[in-house]
């Protein structure tokens, strides 16, 4: 219910009891009398409260002004994010503004969760059929992004009231169920197989057998959503008995849509075995046998597919080429090991599917495997470092080097981080080689921050190829150095150079970011010069230009290696990159407090709604004294690789 319309009921209802009043003449005298006396009750009232309000300080009045302020206009862009396009961002916005206005208006905020809640709930059609294989994905990362959402609205949510919170999800998942019985359509799509996929997930802790029914009830799609393998690995840790049951389920569905490739069948093996292809101890022979035969079939059924001339399309050879690579580099060594009476019928199928592929999926497919298997061989001494490092030496695909380098570079950076920087040199492809380069000098960068060797920080921070992590970690330095130093002029002069390196970048969300955090900083030294920085942030923040996600097509296929380094004692990703979505304008609460109004100002420079409502909830949080924290508010590491 929204202030307007409880005014409206508040006027209604003194009317309603005026009226009566007044239509009753024989009270009219005594209401008269009555009137005076309150008069002069009311003039005593107002003569104390007039002293009690003088006695308060300024600085209260304005707390209490600025709190006023604050409220209603976050209850003013409420009806604005209703009409949002970007269902998903505005519907993580209210939900963000109700967890804000939960202790000022409950009954209201209550409403604001219904209302986001809601918002995250639709969706675009969702009939696949004639789309190509580009929007298809952009349709299923759109599904991935919606699920994330009413998982952070329920959480958000749960954290004031559990229980309502788990009855909206109980009547999502029932709204699917009836759908698809009015429909007689046993096949969900991809949407909401997503959706369900992200909502078993929350639910594995508490409601383990919850989240297998939607886990087996997400497999009924044409493909298997892509947080099933999160799902199958927590369930595993929480109750096998009930994963086990999900992961047989899961070969069903492969093979009922063709023996079609699909990611899932990295985490199906994963889930039986190790990575040197031994069966874990928990993992029964039927299962054994499930995943060898599974691989056997699939080989013989692609094979016959393709050789039958049922297939053609380019995307289709996209596909089956995954598949041979698959084969190739983990299903044939892990059946050696497991069967060795049924190598030979598998190596036969994949032979012929070999015969399929160009020369290129070929070598490309033989890259992966020799990646695959340098990954784990983790255990040797310093002759099988050398023996690899000889091998990535030997390699004449230049792409399959480069990543036989950057695999060899992340293996060995913790425990020789200079060695991995010169090895790391080896890497042809510019940018690969920086980003490696830099994912070394986070785990160097770690141990000076341990030490409180701040001057050798501050050398390791500027050998970084990214201008904005070079800026970045200056900005880091220089909140050090203000407690463990003398020098006063040392922060400043660190801020002052962060600022002219970020200055010089590009205009992303990276340097949008880094501006932020130098002006944070920077306030408490100089609050005109922090004033200052923030203006060009938000100035920077309008330039960005809202464009698609490059896809870089590279030549082989990507096994993605992703390092985590805790600097400082945070944890940072190396190859993280922030984007418009991950800004949340948490560092000017710092502004909020030495001037509410200039910042506030400030803030409706900002052309694009949504990072302007953003901006809003930032100094509503300071002013209101309620901290971007809690469940809701945490980010996964799925939600980082996500971007």
């Amino acid at each position: 219910m929204t202030i307007e319309v409880r005014l409206n009921m508040k006027e209604g209802f003194v009317k309603r009891n005026l009226n009566a009043r007044v239509a009753n003449s024989s009270f009219c005298y005594l209401c008269a009398l009555l009137f005076l006396i309150c008069c002069c009750v009311c003039q005593a009232v107002s003569a104390q409260q007039s002293n009690k309000k003088t006695n308060q300080s300024p600085a209260e009045d304005a707390t209490r002004a600025n709190e006023q302020e604050v409220v209603a206009r976050l209850f003013g862009v409420v009806n604005d994010l209703k009409n949002e396009s970007d269902k998903s961002s505005a519907a993580l916005l209210l939900s963000e503004i109700a967890d804000v206005l939960w202790r000022v208006d409950e009954p209201a905020a209550r409403s604001m969760f219904r209302m986001a809640f809601d918002n995250a709930l639709q969706s675009t059609t969702n009939n696949l059929s004639e789309l190509n294989a580009a929007d298809k994905e952009e349709r299923r990362r759109q599904a991935r992004r919606q699920a994330a959402a009413i998982k952070t609205i329920l959480k958000r949510y749960g954290s004031h009231d559990r229980r309502s919170a788990e009855a909206w999800l109980q009547e999502f998942q029932d709204d699917i169920k009836s759908e698809q019985t009015k429909t007689n359509n046993l096949q969900m799509s991809p949407e909401q197989a997503e959706f369900l996929a992200e909502m078993a997930v929350t639910l594995v802790p508490q409601k383990p057998e919850e989240a297998q029914r939607l886990g087996l009830l997400s497999l009924s799609a044409q493909k298997i959503p892509s947080a099933y393998g999160r799902l199958l690995m927590a369930l595993r840790d929480r109750n096998k008995t009930l994963s086990d049951v999900l992961f047989r389920q899961a070969f069903i569905s492969l093979r009922l849509s063709g023996f079609n490739y699909d990611s899932a069948l990295v985490v199906l093996t994963n889930y039986a075995f190790s990575s040197h292809g031994q069966p874990f101890p928990d993992v029964s022979p039927a299962d054994v046998a499930l995943v060898i035969q599974y691989f056997i079939d699939a080989a013989s059924a692609q094979a016959a597919r393709w050789q039958g001339g049922g297939a053609g399309k380019s995307d289709d050879q996209t596909f089956v080429a995954s598949l041979y690579s698959f084969l190739n580099y983990r299903a044939l060594p892990l059946v050696a090991l497991n069967a060795p009476d049924r190598l030979t019928l598998l190596q036969s199928h994949v032979g012929a599917l070999a015969q399929v592929l160009t020369v290129d999926q070929r070598r490309q497919a033989e890259a992966f495997a020799a990646i695959a298997r340098q990954s784990h061989s983790l255990d040797g001494g310093d002759s099988d470092l050398e023996s690899r490092i000889q091998h990535a030496e030997r390699e004449k695909n230049a792409a399959t080097r480069d990543f036989l380098f950057r695999n060899l570079v992340i293996q060995m950076m913790r425990t020789d981080p200079k060695q991995a920087l010169s090895m790391a040199s080896k890497i042809d492809d510019q940018q690969m080689r920086a980003q490696t380069e830099d994912e070394v000098l986070l785990v160097l960068l770690q141990k000076a921050f341990a030490g409180r060797v701040y001057d050798e920080a501050r050398s390791l921070a500027l050998k970084f190829n990214d201008r904005n992590s070079q800026a970045r970690w200056l900005t880091r330095i220089a909140s050090k150095v203000v407690s463990s130093s003398r020098d006063q002029t040392e922060a400043p002069d660190l801020l002052s150079q962060a600022y002219s390196i970020a200055s010089k970048s590009d205009n992303t969300a990276a340097k949008l970011e880094v501006l932020l955090l130098i002006a944070k900083e920077f306030v408490g030294f100089d609050r005109d010069r922090g004033f200052e920085i923030l203006s060009d942030a938000l100035s920077t923040a309008n330039k960005i230009e809202k464009t698609s996600p490059k896809i870089d097509k590279l030549s082989m296929p990507v096994m993605r290696v992703i390092s985590v380094t805790m600097v400082d004692g945070q944890e940072v990703v190396g190859n993280e990159r922030a984007t418009m979505e991950s800004i949340d304008f948490n560092q000017i609460g710092a502004f909020v407090d030495r001037d509410f109004a200039r910042t506030s100002l400030l803030g409706d420079n900002l052309k694009v709604r949504l990072l302007r409502t953003k901006y809003l909830i930032g100094v509503a949080r300071r002013v209101l004294r309620v901290p971007r924290q809690g469940s809701g508010y945490e980010r996964s590491i799925d939600d980082i690789l996500s971007n």
